[in-house]
C-alpha cells in the first residue's frame, strides 16, 4: 500500500505543482472581473442635474453567480505565500499567463462558459493538491474563515445602518456580494430539506445497524454527539453576565428586525407590508363595533379560529387607543421577543446549558418564523409557535421534576393554542403521536421498555384530553373542530400524485411562495447538520424534536407547494440550526480555538444577514 501512495504520489506531484498556480491565477483573474462585474459608480455629466450610473457588465448574471461559487478559493493563492518551499517553474508561468489571457479573451467573446470550463479543470488539481497537504489546507480554511467572516461583519454593519445613514457605494458592493454568495447556493435547499425529513430514521433503527452505517457517516463527516456548548472538546467558555447580553441583544434584535422594515427611508408611507394586515384589521373593526368588551369575547371565541390572538389585539386597542391598523402591522413587536424566549426557555430546560439556550434565542430572532411572519402576516401562527415551545418546556420540567403543577401548565398551554392557531395545535399532537409511535417501536424491536410507562402514559393522557377538549369546543361553541380544520386545509393540497413531482413542488414553494423568503440556505444546511447530531441521542429533549420532523414529514412529502411553505413555517429550524451550528464550532475548534470562535461568527453573521436582507426586500 505504501509503495503504491509512494508511487502516485511520485506521478501527481510533478503535475499539482504545475496547475496550483495556474488555478490561482485563474481565480485571481476571476475574482477581478467579479468586481469589476459589481461596480456601480455614480457620477455627473456636465450640465446634467442628475447623477449617471456607470455599470459593467462583463458577465451575465447566472455566470456571475457561477464565479462567486467558486472564488473562495482565491485563498489557495494566499496560503501559496506561506509555503517557501514550493518552487514554481518557469514553463508554469507561461501558461498560468496564456491562461489568463484565454479566460479574458472567451469572457470578451461572450463564451463565458468555455472559460470557466478551464477554471473548472485547474481547481480539480488545486483541490486534490490541498486535501493531500494537511498544514496548507488548515492555512486555506483558517484565510476562508477570516476573508468569510469579514465579508459578513462589513456586510452586517451596512445593513443595520442601511435604512438610517447614506453610505458610501463600496458597501453596497459588500451587501451584493454578500447576498450572492447567500443564494447561490439556493437550489441544493429541496435537497437539504428531504434529507432533513429523512433523519428521523436514525432514532428507530437497530443501535448495532447505526453503529455499522450511519454513525460511520457521521463519523466521517466528524459531527459531535454533544448536545451543547458545554463540552471538554471545544468548550465556549462565556461569563455568566455575557450570556444575560446575549439574551437581551436577542430580545431586542427581534423588535429592530420587525421594525426595520418600517423606517421611513426603506418605507416612507408606512404602508402595511404583511399580506394579512388587512384581513386582521377588518375582523377588527367588526369586534370593537360590539357594546361591551364581554360581547366582543364571546364574539371572538364563538365566532372566530384565532380567538386568543384576536383577544390580544383587543387588549391592545384597549390600552393604547391607537388605529387599528397600526395595532395590527405592529404587533410583531411583540410577537417575536416572545418566541423568543419561550425558544430559549424551551432549550435551557432540554439541555440545561445557558449558551445553547442563548444562542438558539439569537438564532430565533434571525429565523424564518420572523422573516416568514413579517411577509405573510402569519401573527396567529407566531403566536401559537410560542405557546407551543412553552408547552414543550413544561413538559420537559414535568418529566424531570414529576409535578403535576408542570403537567397541568402544559395541558393548558397545548389547549390555548388550540384556541389561537387550530391548524398548529394539530401539528403539535402530530408531534406528540409520533413520540409515542417511536417509543412503542423502539420497545418492540429494540427492547426499550423502560420509557413505555414513564413516557407514553402522560404523553397520551395529554392528547387525550386535547382531543376531548377539541369535541367540547366544536359542540359547545358550535365551530369546526381543530380536526376538522385541518382535514379541510390539507385536502386542498395533499394528494399523492404529489410524490412524483417533490423536487419540484419543493422548489416552487421555496422560490415563490411567501416572495422566497423561506428559502436560506445556510438555515437549511445547519438544520440538517444539527438533525444529524440529534437523530442518534435517545434523550426525551432531542427525540421530541425529531418526532417534531417526523410528523411532518407524511403531510410533507404528499402535499402542493402552499401547504409545504406552512409546514416548513412551523418546524423548529432555529433549534436544529442552533446544535448544526455546534457541530461547526467543535469542527473548526479541532484546528484551532480562533477556528472555532470564526466559524461561530461567521454563522451568526450569515443568518443575520439573511434576516436583515429579507426585511429590507420585503420594504422594496
Amino acid at each position: 500500500m505504501k509503495v503504491q501512495q509512494n508511487h502516485f504520489k511520485k506521478d501527481f506531484f510533478p503535475v499539482a505543482r504545475l496547475t496550483l498556480p495556474v488555478a490561482s491565477a485563474m481565480l485571481l483573474t476571476l475574482c477581478l472581473l467579479s468586481a469589476l462585474n459589481s461596480l456601480r459608480i455614480q457620477y455627473y455629466a456636465i450640465g446634467a442635474c442628475k447623477p449617471q450610473l456607470f455599470q459593467i457588465n462583463l458577465v451575465s448574471p447566472e455566470i456571475h453567480s457561477t464565479i462567486l461559487i467558486e472564488l473562495f478559493t482565491i485563498v489557495v493563492f494566499l496560503s501559496l505565500l506561506t509555503e517557501p518551499k514550493l518552487i514554481v517553474p518557469r514553463k508554469t508561468c507561461y501558461i498560468t499567463v496564456i491562461l489568463v489571457l484565454m479566460v479574458l479573451l472567451f469572457f470578451i467573446l461572450g463564451l463565458e462558459w468555455l472559460a470557466l470550463s478551464l477554471f473548472f479543470i485547474s481547481l480539480i488539481a488545486t483541490t486534490i493538491f490541498l486535501v493531500m497537504r494537511v498544514n496548507l489546507l488548515k492555512k486555506t480554511l483558517m484565510l476562508l474563515l477570516v476573508i468569510f467572516f469579514l465579508l459578513e461583519l462589513v456586510s452586517f454593519i451596512s445593513w443595520s445602518f442601511h435604512p438610517f445613514l447614506s453610505q458610501p457605494e463600496i458597501m453596497e458592493w459588500f451587501r451584493f456580494t454578500q447576498s450572492q454568495f447567500s443564494s447561490v447556493w439556493e437550489v441544493l435547499n429541496p435537497f437539504i430539506i428531504i434529507l432533513l425529513m429523512f433523519s428521523w430514521v436514525i432514532l428507530i433503527s437497530k443501535s448495532e445497524k447505526v453503529d455499522r452505517r450511519i454513525k460511520v457517516i457521521i463519523a466521517r463527516l466528524s459531527l459531535p454527539n454533544a448536545l451543547s456548548f458545554s463540552n471538554k472538546n471545544g468548550s465556549l467558555k462565556i461569563p455568566v453576565f455575557c450570556i444575560h447580553i446575549m439574551l437581551v441583544f436577542s430580545v431586542l434584535f427581534s423588535v429592530f428586525l420587525t421594525l426595520y422594515p418600517y423606517s421611513p427611508k426603506l418605507n416612507p408611507t408606512g404602508r402595511p407590508l404583511s399580506v394579512d394586515v388587512a384581513s386582521y384589521v377588518k375582523i377588527m373593526i367588526n369586534m370593537t363595533s360590539l357594546p361591551t368588551p364581554a360581547a366582543s369575547i364571546d364574539w371572538a371565541f364563538r365566532k372566530q379560529e384565532r380567538s386568543i390572538y384576536l383577544i390580544s389585539l383587543y387588549l391592545l386597542d384597549t390600552v393604547f387607543n391607537a388605529e387599528m391598523e397600526s395595532i395590527v402591522k405592529y404587533s410583531p413587536v411583540l410577537l417575536s421577543p416572545f418566541l423568543v424566549l419561550s425558544v430559549y426557555l424551551f432549550v435551557k430546560q432540554g439541555t440545561g446549558d445557558s449558551v445553547t439556550a442563548s444562542l438558539s434565542a439569537f438564532f430565533t430572532a434571525c429565523s424564518i418564523n420572523t422573516v416568514v411572519g413579517m411577509v405573510a402576516g402569519f401573527f396567529a401562527n407566531w403566536l401559537a409557535l410560542g405557546m407551543a415551545y412553552l408547552a414543550l418546556m413544561f413538559l420537559l420540567r414535568f418529566f424531570e421534576k414529576r409535578r403535576l403543577t408542570y403537567f397541568l401548565l402544559s395541558v393548558v398551554l397545548f389547549i390555548s393554542v388550540l384556541f389561537t392557531h387550530s391548524w398548529t395545535w394539530l401539528l403539535l399532537m402530530g408531534v406528540l403521536i409520533a413520540h409515542i409511535v417511536i417509543i412503542f417501536l423502539r420497545a418492540l424491536f429494540l427492547r426499550e421498555n423502560h420509557n413505555v410507562k414513564p413516557e407514553a402514559i402522560p404523553l397520551m393522557s395529554i392528547v387525550l384530553i386535547n382531543i376531548l377538549f377539541d369535541l367540547f369546543r366544536s359542540l359547545m361553541l358550535d365551530k369546526s373542530s381543530g380536526t376538522s380544520i385541518g382535514y379541510t386545509t390539507a385536502s386542498h393540497s395533499v394528494g399523492f400524485s404529489n410524490l412524483l413531482i417533490l423536487d419540484r413542488n419543493l422548489s416552487y414553494a421555496l422560490r415563490h411562495y411567501v416572495l422566497g423568503f423561506s428559502n436560506s440556505f445556510i438555515m437549511f444546511t445547519l438544520a440538517l447538520i444539527g438533525a444529524l447530531i440529534l437523530a442518534p441521542r435517545k434523550d426525551l429533549f432531542s427525540r421530541i424534536l425529531i418526532s417534531w420532523v417526523m410528523a411532518v414529514l407524511p403531510f410533507f412529502i404528499i402535499s402542493g407547494s402552499e401547504l409545504q411553505s406552512r409546514l416548513l413555517y412551523d418546524l423548529p429550524i432555529q433549534v436544529l440550526v442552533t446544535f448544526g451550528s455546534i457541530g461547526v464550532f467543535k469542527k473548526f475548534s479541532e484546528i484551532s480555538s480562533k477556528a472555532g470562535y470564526l466559524s461561530l461568527g461567521l454563522v451568526a453573521l450569515s443568518v443575520a444577514n439573511y434576516a436583515y436582507m429579507s426585511m429590507a426586500r420585503l420594504a422594496a
